[in-house]
């Protein structure tokens, strides 16, 4: 059986306020941040032990700005309302 290779990517997004981009980048798993992140369901001020840096081939910083702002464009793409953790901000450049 012939098996072909495929190559792949990781790229993950991280709000601001969240420690996950920021010790990946520094190389140190105990950044930590005093203030949570604004957009619901996403974000860790600390960096959780199952965060595998090793398998991450690109972080991207999104700002909250930025994710609130894609809200009403992605909501209406989609059909139906979403919110600001359902960001698409920061695919929009690995992709293009």
């Amino acid at each position: 059986m012939l098996v072909a290779a495929i190559t792949s990517w990781i790229a993950r997004l991280d709000v601001e306020r969240s420690a996950f981009c920021d010790a990946y980048r520094m190389g140190d798993m105990s950044v930590t941040y005093s203030r949570p992140t604004r957009i619901e369901g996403v974000g860790r001020p600390d960096v959780e032990p199952s965060f595998l840096p090793r398998v991450i081939d690109r972080m991207i910083k999104v700002s909250d700005v930025a994710s609130l702002a894609a809200v009403p464009v992605l909501s209406e793409w989609l059909g139906h309302r979403i919110g600001g953790s359902a960001d698409i901000t920061g695919l929009l450049g690995p992709v293009a």
